[in-house]
């Protein structure tokens, strides 16, 4: 209810000013996993803050294990692939 209200009066934040889109983290990842199987997986595009810097962190949509690309919104460069859970 208090979100549908924000939302009225023009109150709910906005969403963060980043450089990269959501379709060029997502195209940036599957680059970085050329070597790996799920890389037509990687589905999923969020954006955190981390020490003061936009980072998007784009991942696999599974359960238990997953694969996932850090990428720095300013520069565009690939921080860190790792899997997730248990493999």
């Amino acid at each position: 209810m208090f979100r549908a209200l924000r939302r009225l009066f023009g109150l709910s934040p906005s969403a963060p000013s980043t450089r990269l889109r959501n379709e060029d983290a997502l195209a940036i990842a599957r680059e970085a996993a050329v070597d790996e199987a799920e890389r037509e997986d990687l589905t999923i595009a969020t954006l955190v803050q981390r020490e003061g810097r936009a980072v998007w962190v784009v991942g696999t949509a599974a359960v238990g294990c997953t694969f996932e690309v850090h990428i720095d919104d300013a520069s565009g460069r690939v921080l860190e692939r790792k899997w997730v859970g248990g493999r």
